[in-house]
């Protein structure tokens, strides 16, 4: 029942109302692009004192973690516990 109140066949004058609305929408959009500055002009360089983040360690759900590591299709375990063994899309 609610399927009926989604969708329904458009008349013509219908059809032809929503491409002169669309076509008018366009011409309106490429107007207001005119006026926008020609040129992007790039961010400046962000200048760091280190180019990486120093590693450190967090506690996590151990729920949480218990979950996610049963999902992955790869896991690994070392002294520190375990942990996913993943490649670049791999995981899909």
């Amino acid at each position: 029942m609610v399927q009926n109140f989604l969708w329904r066949k458009l008349s013509e004058e219908e059809k032809e109302g929503i491409k002169k609305e669309s076509k008018q929408i366009m011409e309106d959009f490429g107007a207001s692009l005119g006026k926008v500055e020609k040129e992007i002009k790039e961010p400046g360089l962000v200048k760091r004192d280190k180019q990486t983040r120093e590693e450190t360690k967090t506690e996590t759900d151990s729920e949480f973690r218990k979950i996610f590591l049963k999902n992955a299709p790869k896991t690994e375990k070392s002294e520190d516990g375990e942990w996913i063994k993943a490649e670049k899309g791999a995981w899909k």
